[in-house]
């Protein structure tokens, strides 16, 4: 049979893990409103994305359907490109 001065030790360990965790975690949700809060703010100061240029995103879909379908680059032809909703 174990003594009252050990149970309350192991119920005061089983505590202050507990509470350890909690305030870890509790400090990681702090850091990571903050860090949204701060990115948030850069990421509205930043050049807008450039948009893919027309002949570029056609040159990436030729050379795709070459290299998928093993035939020779002068035998396809792409007559017209059209984008989907």
């Amino acid at each position: 049979m174990t003594s009252f001065s050990a149970t309350i030790s192991s119920w005061y360990v089983v505590l202050m893990g507990i509470g350890t965790v909690f305030v870890g975690l509790i400090c990681i949700i702090l850091i990571c409103s903050a860090m949204g809060a701060i990115l948030s703010r850069k990421s509205k100061k930043g050049p807008t994305p450039n948009p893919v240029k027309t002949n570029e995103l056609i040159s990436v879909i030729a050379g795709a359907i070459v290299a998928s379908s093993g035939k020779d680059p002068s035998c396809i032809q792409i007559k017209s490109v059209k984008k989907l909703k």
